[in-house]
């Protein structure tokens, strides 16, 4: 998976509340843009779009993305898991760098 850097239009971030960026998988929405943002590969935001609503089933919640190259995936969350264990999505990118023109946000 290749790595990009996208501007960053900062009106996106004013969009949400700081505490408000945090997103689980349950309130994911199609269309929806999130970025899974963790301390694995520490600065890197890996940036999917929703192409499924996220739905309830009976182990716990199932949701469809697709990454920046097309790549498809289901993202499962158990309904037994405890909060530390969930995937790190957000609304906005977290891992932010400064160039000559400006910021930009890294994407995998």
């Amino acid at each position: 998976m290749k790595t990009i850097s996208n501007n960053l239009y900062v009106e996106r971030l004013f969009d949400f509340e700081s505490d408000n960026t945090f997103l689980e998988v349950k309130d994911i929405r199609e269309g929806d843009v999130i970025y899974e943002c963790d301390s694995v590969d520490y600065g890197m935001n890996y940036e999917f779009t929703a192409i499924s609503d996220a739905e309830k089933t009976i182990d716990g919640w199932v949701c469809l993305v697709r990454d920046s190259e097309g790549e498809k995936f289901e993202v499962f969350v158990s309904g037994q898991t405890e909060g530390v264990y969930l995937p790190n999505f957000y609304r906005v990118p977290q891992y932010l760098e400064k160039g000559n023109s400006g910021f930009y946000y890294p994407v995998k």
